[in-house]
């Protein structure tokens, strides 16, 4: 899955792990964010702090 920010940057979100609870957001290959999930938690990890990424990654996720 990709997210386009309107400044022009293009990230991809993709699922890591069997379970689906694991998903990284890259640009260009180097990942920047990690998101992991369980019953009732979650954790995000990033390289820099960015709300639109974290929120967008948090979207697509929920929408799929």
């Amino acid at each position: 899955m990709k997210i386009q920010l309107v400044n022009g940057n293009e990230y991809a979100l993709k699922k890591k792990g069997f379970f689906g609870g694991k998903w990284i957001l890259t640009i260009e290959e180097n990942q920047i964010m990690d998101f992991q999930f369980s019953m009732n938690k979650g954790m995000v990890n990033y390289l820099f702090e960015d709300e639109v990424l974290i929120l967008s990654g948090f979207f697509v996720i929920n929408s799929r």
